[in-house]
């Protein structure tokens, strides 16, 4: 299924990207994936300001978040149990890490339109590690994370 882009660009804005393109600085996929990044961020903050219960089901790979992407739902959120349980056929104890997540997420991003929200678990380490681990999943295309 293809997606619907319904970001535009200032004028200005779009001479320059066309340009960064013709000259190899910007791959088209790159430019696709800032534009999915900034609307599903958008969105979020869009429907967090609605201050209302918004149900969004876990995914646990890019297959599962199309599923629900193509039934209705506004956010997809990416599950670390899920990622466990799936990729690694074991429990939530502590076994994924940064890195196994981070693609997961890459991987969900890229298949969907939708805010992806990540259970970032615990930062995966000291407060050093968390902020690197929001920065990773920001890049990844994550629109938001959950850190308990």
């Amino acid at each position: 299924m293809l997606h619907q882009r319904s970001f535009r660009p200032h004028p200005e804005e779009a001479i320059a990207i066309v340009l960064a393109i013709a000259i190899g600085v910007l791959e088209e996929s790159e430019y696709d994936a800032m534009q999915n990044e900034m609307r599903s961020t958008a969105r979020l903050k869009s429907i967090m300001q609605r201050r209302a219960a918004v149900p969004v089901p876990g995914a646990a790979n890019a297959l599962f978040a199309r599923v629900i992407e193509d039934v209705g739902f506004e956010a997809v959120y990416v599950t670390g149990a899920g990622i466990a349980n799936m990729h690694l056929g074991a429990p939530d104890i502590g076994l994924t890490t940064m890195s196994e997540v981070a693609e997961t997420v890459a991987r969900i991003a890229e298949s969907v339109s939708l805010p992806v929200i990540v259970d970032a678990d615990t930062g995966f380490g000291n407060p050093v590690n968390t902020v690197r681990t929001v920065r990773v999943l920001e890049r990844a295309g994550a629109a938001g994370a959950y850190i308990p």
